[in-house]
C-alpha cells in the first residue's frame, strides 16, 4: 500500500510540474488544421511562446489557446522560412469564426496581431493558425483551407504572445489523481490508528 501511495504522489507531482511549464510550447508532431484537430496548449500560468514548423506547402498549424486579457492580447512572429519568410496569422473564436488576421504587419513580411485588436471581444478560448502566404481559411465557421502558397517554402517559426494562457486541464484529468492520493493518505492514516 505504501508503494501505491508513493506512486500516486509521484503521478500527482509530475502532472502538476508539467502543467506549471505551460509558458513555452513546442508543436508536438504536426498541429491539425481544423478545430477538432487543433493542438491544445495545456497547462497553467501564462503562455509566452509557441514554436513549430511549417512542414509543407499546404501545412497550417492551428492551436487552441486561452485569451486572458483581450485588450493586451498580441502575437508577434519570428521565422526562418526557406524562401522569403512570408507567413499569415488567423485568429478564430471558440466556434471557428474569424475575429482577426494579418499578413505583413510584422518584420520582413511576417504577420503580427497588435494589442487592442481584440478589445471588443471577451476573454476565453480561441484558435490561432499560422500558415504560408496565400493559404486562406474557407467557411465561417472554419471548414477548411484553400492552399496556394507563393512561394513554396518550409521552416521553423515562433509565435510570442501577451495576454494569453494555456487551456486549463479538464477537471477529470487533474482532480481524480489528487482525490486518489488523498484517499490513499486517508486509508493509510486510518490503518495506523486502528
Amino acid at each position: 500500500m505504501e508503494r501505491l501511495a508513493a506512486g500516486m504522489t509521484v503521478v500527482v507531482a509530475l502532472q502538476t510540474g508539467v502543467s506549471a511549464l505551460g509558458a513555452f510550447w513546442t508543436e508536438a508532431g504536426d498541429a491539425g488544421q481544423l478545430l477538432p484537430t487543433a493542438q491544445v496548449i495545456r497547462g497553467t500560468g501564462r503562455l509566452d511562446q509557441i514554436a513549430g514548423t511549417l512542414a509543407g506547402d499546404d501545412d497550417v498549424d492551428l492551436y487552441r489557446i486561452r485569451i486572458t486579457d483581450p485588450d493586451a492580447f498580441s502575437i508577434t512572429v519570428s521565422a526562418n522560412l526557406s524562401t522569403d519568410n512570408d507567413a499569415q496569422l488567423f485568429l478564430f473564436d471558440s466556434a471557428g469564426y474569424l475575429v482577426a488576421d494579418d499578413d505583413d504587419s510584422g518584420y520582413q513580411l511576417l504577420p503580427q496581431i497588435n494589442a487592442g485588436v481584440l478589445s471588443a471581444h471577451a476573454a476565453g478560448i480561441y484558435h490561432v493558425a499560422i500558415d504560408l502566404y496565400n493559404t486562406d481559411p474557407v467557411g465561417s465557421p472554419l471548414s477548411g483551407w484553400h492552399s496556394r502558397p507563393e512561394p513554396r517554402q518550409t521552416g521553423p517559426y515562433t509565435m510570442t504572445f501577451t495576454g494569453a494562457a494555456p487551456v486549463p486541464e479538464p477537471a477529470t484529468q487533474t482532480v481524480w489523481p489528487i482525490l486518489g492520493a488523498l484517499a490513499i493518505g486517508y486509508w493509510r492514516r486510518r490503518r495506523k490508528t486502528c
